[in-house]
């Protein structure tokens, strides 16, 4: 196995467990938004850097889901559901928690707690199949 699809099995993991994260989070009547948006970010972000990985496309670092969606696209890999929205989560990525947001992310609307559950399954469930691996 090269070291692409390791890495990429690697983030795949990691993004089960934001999920099972969410999962808990899910069962709360009023969960803490800002850790709804942190571990759906965060998921989103590790699948589509495992996609790209596996596709051997060296990726630059960043929480930014928007450019990891022009790699993809620039690469002519399919796009993940939801594509169009999924840059509303970097707001809640690390910057969110331990830096202050520019102005014009802050003005950004207010996060759906559904949709993020539901994306953060569904590009999950998308990136293992882009990469062709069984749930765990």
């Amino acid at each position: 196995m090269n070291r692409f699809r390791e890495y990429a099995e690697l983030l795949l993991e990691k993004a089960q467990e934001d999920v099972r994260v969410l999962e808990c989070l899910a069962r709360d009547p009023d969960p803490p938004v800002s850790g709804v948006g942190f571990h759906a970010q965060q998921t989103v972000e590790k699948c589509l850097k495992a996609v790209l990985t596996g596709h051997n496309v060296e990726i630059a670092r960043t929480h930014r889901l928007g450019k990891l969606i022009v790699v993809l696209r620039e690469k002519g890999l399919p796009l993940p559901p939801q594509a169009d929205r999924l840059d509303e989560l970097t707001r809640y990525a690390v910057v969110l928690r331990y830096d202050r947001i520019a102005s014009d992310e802050g003005a950004a609307k207010p996060l759906d707690v559904a949709w993020a559950f539901a994306v953060a399954r569904e590009v999950e469930a998308w990136a293992r199949a882009r990469l062709g691996m069984k749930d765990k």
